[in-house]
Parts: C-alpha cells; sequence; structure tokens
C-alpha cells in the first residue's frame, strides 16, 4: 500500500514547499521598475505572439535537447539489459547514478563559464556535443563493454549534456523582455519537452522488431539535436545585456540609444 503513498506525498510535500517560495520570494527589480512605471501586461501571450514568436520557436526548438536524457535514461538502459546485450541492470544503473553525480559539478562549472565566454557556445557544446557521444555511448552498450559503456555514458550525460542542461534556464529566459518571460519560458519549454517525451517511444519502433537497432537510434538522438543547434545559432548572445534591455526588438533598441544619445 505504500508503494503509492509515498510519491503522492512526496509530491504533495514539493507542491507545498513551491507554493511557500513562489508566495515570499520577491520579484526582481527589473520587474518591480517595469510594473510601477508601465504596469502589468494584461494580455501578455498577445504581446508574447506578436513580438516574439520567433524566439518561442527557439525555446521549443532548444527544449527538444530533453530528448538526450530520455534515450539515456530510458531506451539505453532498456537496450544495455536486453539479450542482445546482456548487462545487469545494476551495472547501467550504476552508469546513470555516477553520470549524475559527474553532472552535480559540471552543470554549475558550465553554467558559470557560460557567465564568461556566453550562453550560446556553452550551449552549442552541449547540443552538437551530444549528437556524437551519445551516438558513442550507444555504440559502447553494443559492443558490451562495461568499461567503455561507463566511460562514454559518464561523458555524454555527466559532462557534455550538461553544458546544455546547465545552461537553458538562462539562455531561454534572457530571450524574452522581463513582460513576458514568464509565459515565453513556460510556454516553449513545455512544448518541446512534451515533444521531447515521446523519444523513446519513437526510439522503440525505430529499433527494429528486436529493440536492437542502435545505430538507427544514434540517428534519431542526433537528429533531435539539430533543431537545438539551430536554435542557439540564430539567437543573439545575452550574458552581457543588462537584465532591462533583454528581449528587446531591433526598433526598441534603436528607440533607446536615440533617447539616450538625446
Amino acid at each position: 500500500s505504500w508503494g503509492w503513498r509515498v510519491p503522492f506525498w512526496a509530491s504533495v510535500a514539493v507542491a507545498v514547499v513551491g507554493y511557500v517560495i513562489r508566495r515570499t520570494l520577491q520579484e526582481t527589480p527589473a520587474f518591480t521598475r517595469q510594473a510601477t512605471t508601465e504596469g502589468v501586461v494584461k494580455l501578455p501571450l498577445g504581446v508574447l505572439f506578436r513580438d516574439h514568436w520567433a524566439d518561442v520557436l527557439r525555446v521549443v526548438a532548444g527544449a527538444l535537447i530533453a530528448s538526450v536524457s530520455t534515450i539515456f535514461t530510458v531506451w539505453a538502459l532498456a537496450y544495455g539489459t536486453s539479450d542482445a546485450v546482456g548487462l545487469s541492470r545494476t551495472q547501467m544503473l550504476w552508469v546513470g547514478a555516477l553520470a549524475n553525480v559527474v553532472a552535480l559539478g559540471a552543470i554549475p562549472a558550465w553554467a558559470t563559464l557560460s557567465d564568461r565566454i556566453g550562453r550560446r557556445p556553452v550551449y552549442l557544446i552541449g547540443a552538437a556535443g551530444s549528437a556524437v557521444l551519445m551516438t558513442a555511448y550507444l555504440w559502447a552498450i553494443s559492443t558490451g563493454s562495461y568499461a567503455l559503456v561507463m566511460l562514454f555514458g559518464i561523458l555524454a550525460f555527466g559532462v557534455v549534456y550538461s553544458a546544455a542542461n546547465g545552461v537553458w534556464p538562462s539562455f531561454y529566459g534572457e530571450m524574452f523582455s522581463t513582460r513576458v518571460r514568464l509565459s515565453g519560458m513556460a510556454i516553449g519549454t513545455q512544448i518541446g519537452f512534451a515533444v521531447a517525451g515521446f523519444a523513446v517511444t519513437f526510439a522503440a519502433r525505430i529499433a527494429g522488431p528486436d529493440g536492437d537497432d542502435w545505430s538507427a537510434v544514434a540517428l534519431f538522438t542526433a537528429a533531435l539535436c539539430v533543431p537545438p543547434v539551430i536554435a542557439v545559432l540564430t539567437a543573439r548572445e545575452t550574458h552581457e545585456v543588462p537584465t532591462e534591455q533583454l528581449g528587446e526588438r531591433p526598433r526598441d533598441e534603436a528607440v533607446r540609444r536615440t533617447t539616450v544619445a538625446a
């Protein structure tokens, strides 16, 4: 009977903590100033899709990088423990556990690096690198060599994927102005994450009747990394842009510069 009670009460606890934090957390100074001088947007979705539709699409495309996580944690685990490979479930779970331990240090390290060299190059390393390292990881599983599986698993998920995972909250959020940042982040990421959630289903279908066509799944995973790469290449760099100027359209930026110059 405890099988469902523990997850239920854990979810309730998370919801309560989230509610308390949101009710007590102060707004950013930029949002407070904007709300005081211009007021809060009454129809943020209208402003969002009128002025920031391209950035919403970028966030949707970028959020597909979550497919790497679902393929790594679900499909690769099933493949590695299948009769075709023969690794034990314990061995495969240790790969994921150690990769996550490495990620605990890699994520803040990549995030700190993005403050120095920019969001775009760090995110690009994560997106493009994941396409390459996930291919190597699935190949390593196919060999049945636990040493190779551990090595490429940690590199793929613990190190390289952490580059995108550590920078996307700031990278996506900084695409939008203060007035619509929450709406842009929420809509863009949830659409992208929802699509990424079906990656395992498609991977299982293209892996063939025996579920052992790792190369097809590797190509599929690499293809899912292409939209995030396109998103980052078409986005502007924001790590040195003042908070008040984030999400400005070219016309708004030109008006602001003219006003400052005058």
